[in-house]
């Protein structure tokens, strides 16, 4: 299901650089669109873009858990102490929605995304 996905380059380049592994965002797809279809999540499995066991597609479902709620946690925490500034939660809602347009605009152009998220993050970590 995540082949769909990888031809656009705001979504590649977040994957490349983010703690999921392809897997896991392919299993987290599988099964929202099982759940958003009324499926059972024993049939998302089939939507897998390589053949896997229900074993082997929860123990990814459960990593990815993990990895969203340590990422989700890193966020409040230097929120919280502060380390990103006054507006930090509301910068990274900001730059997610100027991603989601570059996205649906089909930016083509890696370097200018890439340009963008590392000019965000040296803001932040430069505080």
């Amino acid at each position: 299901m995540i082949r769909t996905y990888l031809s656009n380059v705001v979504i590649s380049s977040l994957l490349k650089n983010s703690y999921l592994s392809e897997t896991q965002v392919d299993t987290l797809l599988c099964r929202k669109f099982a759940e958003k279809n009324g499926e059972k999540i024993k049939n998302s499995i089939k939507l897998r873009d390589k053949n896997t066991t229900f074993g082997s597609f929860d123990r990814s479902y459960k990593q990815a858990s993990i990895v969203i709620r340590k990422c989700i946690l890193t966020l409040l925490l230097v929120d919280l102490l502060g380390l990103g500034g006054d507006l930090f939660l509301s910068q990274i809602v900001d730059l997610s929605r100027l991603l989601k347009t570059m996205s649906e605009e089909r930016s083509d152009n890696s370097i200018e995304i890439e340009r963008v998220i590392n000019a965000f993050v040296s803001n932040i970590v430069q505080r």
